[in-house]
């Protein structure tokens, strides 16, 4: 422990300084730990209340302390759990400074029968094509003739999870054109793909505008922003 430990100021003694903090860390990474800020604040609290204890001894208490330096240990170590596991600590009133309002709602109603659910579900539910969510999309028919991607390059690209084909009836598979650049995939979709696993997902995804990284996934994995979409696609759905 640095000498600044040694002699602190009673009105500082529940705040660690910079140094004290830095001892503390040091202390944390010899041991091979890692630990948070509300550790290093909390053991920084013991710290500070132990160095201003022997700050109060003279030099020869001070010498005898030290040269028990086992028994010291288990002493403090001791305390420290005695004082953890105390049950009968009162708690600390909290000043209100405005009234607590107090609002009952209307609880969860009548019970529906699954018929009746299904009927008020269909009443909100409305029929909706695939090009009016996904954007433009085409058939790999198309996409070859327009973007000169070959139907088995396609299929494989599927196959492999590197590019978004989605369902369209029941049997036929489109691909929105927007993950198609220089006749390939947009590069960082197979990575999301791998993240949210469902394409119908994957695309509703990518295409909608995200707050937390300033726009949408899939403008940003065009302007290389890789790490930060996955990231963000973790976050979501990790």
């Amino acid at each position: 422990m640095s000498a600044a430990t040694q002699s602190l100021p009673s009105k500082s003694r529940l705040s660690a300084n910079t140094e004290l903090a830095r001892d503390i860390a040091g202390v944390f990474a010899r041991e091979k730990l890692k630990p948070t800020k509300a550790t290093i604040k909390a053991t920084g609290k013991v710290v500070a209340e132990v160095a201003a204890a022997v700050s109060k001894l003279t030099a020869e208490q001070r010498r005898r302390v030290l040269v028990q330096e086992e028994a010291l240990a288990d002493a403090i170590e001791a305390l420290v759990e005695e004082l953890a596991a105390r049950t009968d600590i009162e708690p600390q009133p909290v000043k209100v400074t405005k009234s607590v309002e107090r609002h009952e709602g209307k609880g969860l109603g009548k019970k529906l029968t699954v018929a009746e659910g299904r009927k008020r579900l269909l009443a909100y539910a409305t029929p909706q094509r695939i090009e009016d969510w996904a954007g433009d999309v085409a058939g790999a028919t198309e996409i070859e003739r327009t973007l000169g991607i070959s139907r088995s390059t396609l299929h494989y690209w599927n196959t492999r999870g590197d590019v978004v084909g989605l369902q369209k009836g029941t049997r036929n598979r489109v691909y929105p054109l927007a993950q198609f650049i220089d006749e390939r995939p947009v590069e960082g979709i197979d990575e999301v793909l791998n993240v949210i696993k469902n394409p119908r997902a994957t695309w509703q995804w990518l295409i909608q505008h995200k707050p937390s990284i300033k726009g949408t996934p899939l403008d940003l994995l065009k302007e290389g922003e890789i790490g930060k979409v996955v990231k963000a696609a973790e976050r979501d759905f990790g």
